[in-house]
């Protein structure tokens, strides 16, 4: 059974340029214990669905579809309802933590916070609780660390505290979304690492979001490939990097290949203007006229009407 399933995910936002078809019917499934990735260029709507499962889209989405975890359709929930599993069954982890820890409190009180509100256990209970996370996430000195401000963590120090927030009440769900985009390479291995060895530790499903394949080869057991709000291809990642299908995950895994840089051409279309048909058809070198006229189902996993060929 699956941990979450989402299915036909619209959201819309009503702008003075248009409607912003942010998902565009995404369907994606995770099983308890599993790992999956969500790859794709910037603004193709990878956090929208991060956001629509949290339920913190801002207040002029237009959604629709389901969103089932655990047997709960969660976009059907009450806020209270809802505010309990958020933290507690489902935590994420932002793509900037510098803009997500608040100023004015310590990281300490900022991770026992999570305790406190969830567990609703004492002040020094929560404070024992989050020194023993800070040691987990391998922030050094805890003790010290606890009474300090966001100011004087590092970059890669703040992501280790907000893991350490969303690992708090141990979620069947973990989302990350771009955890290591703003961290040097060094600290970004180091952080990936410890993601790795946390969520198996802890046996939570992971969803992460990324543009950056070798971190998702890295990391999970799953991959869904998202173009201009929809799914474009999905499966193990073994088969889906080895043999891929869609003619937009091919240039995805060209652009990094040993044989030099090979850029798509084109760019990513706006999501208030999108092309008929493939929304993929101005930038493919495969194009054919059913590609421009009609939009392909998904098949086999894979969103294209040239499959077979590509």
């Amino acid at each position: 059974m699956d941990l979450l399933q989402i299915s036909n995910l619209y959201v819309n936002f009503t702008t003075k340029a248009g409607v912003v078809r942010a998902s565009d019917g995404v369907n994606l499934e995770i099983k308890q214990g599993e790992s999956l990735c969500l790859v794709g260029e910037s603004g193709c709507g990878k956090t929208i669905v991060a956001l629509g499962i949290m339920r913190l889209l801002p207040q002029n989405a237009q959604i629709s579809g389901k969103i089932w975890f655990k047997g709960k359709e969660l976009l059907s929930l009450g806020k209270e309802e809802m505010r309990r599993i958020r933290g507690r069954e489902i935590a994420m982890i932002f793509e900037q933590p510098a803009t997500c820890l608040d100023p004015v409190f310590t990281v300490g009180d900022q991770i026992a916070e999570a305790m406190r509100v969830h567990e609703r256990c004492s002040g020094k209970e929560s404070k024992e609780k989050a020194i023993d996370l800070m040691e987990m996430v391998e922030i050094p000195s805890p003790q010290k660390r606890f009474k300090q401000y966001p100011h004087e963590f590092s970059g890669g120090m703040q992501q280790r505290a907000m893991i350490a927030i969303a690992l708090s009440y141990n979620p069947s769900l973990l989302i990350a979304d771009e955890p290591m985009t703003f961290l040097d390479v060094t600290i970004q291995a180091q952080i990936m690492e410890l993601l790795k060895d946390l969520v198996s530790k802890f046996r939570t499903s992971l969803l992460l979001i990324t543009h950056d394949l070798g971190v998702a080869a890295e990391m999970c057991d799953g991959v869904a490939v998202m173009y201009a709000g929809e799914i474009v291809e999905k499966g193990r990642v073994s088969e889906v990097f080895k043999y891929p299908k869609h003619p937009y995950t091919k240039a995805l895994l060209g652009a990094i290949s040993n044989d030099g840089l090979k850029p798509i051409k084109g760019s990513v279309p706006e999501l208030t203007s999108l092309p008929s048909g493939c929304k993929f058809h101005p930038r493919c070198p495969l194009v054919r006229d059913v590609c421009r006229e009609a939009r392909p189902e998904m098949k086999n996993g894979v969103r294209c009407h040239l499959w077979e060929k590509s």
